[in-house]
């Protein structure tokens, strides 16, 4: 299991809105990968009960943020996770909110 602390709503946002598209974002992590296959990643932001999403590894680290693939991590959570985007007055379409994570479309 991957575990990340995010700062705050909007950078869980921006990861949920990538796995939501299948995205590759680069996300900080409390320990690397030990294998390059599919994770879980809990996902936490002080206040919010922790979210998890599946992430796979796609290279190395870079600046201390590692690249990974994210997805619901089944498919009935993507409901879920479009409810929390539309919560939040997140959309799908354009670019994330805060830009701060490099999201590359497969």
């Amino acid at each position: 299991m991957l575990v990340s602390r995010l700062p705050d709503l909007r950078a869980l946002t921006r990861l949920v809105r990538a796995a939501l598209r299948h995205e590759v974002a680069a996300v900080e992590l409390t320990h690397p990968p030990q294998r390059e296959e599919a994770h879980t990643l809990d996902l936490h932001v002080v206040g919010q009960p922790p979210l998890a999403l599946l992430a796979e590894p796609v290279g190395p680290a870079h600046d201390g943020q590692f690249p990974l693939r994210l997805r619901p991590l089944y498919r009935a959570q993507a409901a879920q996770l479009y409810a929390l985007l539309e919560a939040h007055n997140v959309s799908l379409d354009g670019p994330p909110p805060g830009h701060l994570t490099s999201a590359i479309r497969r």
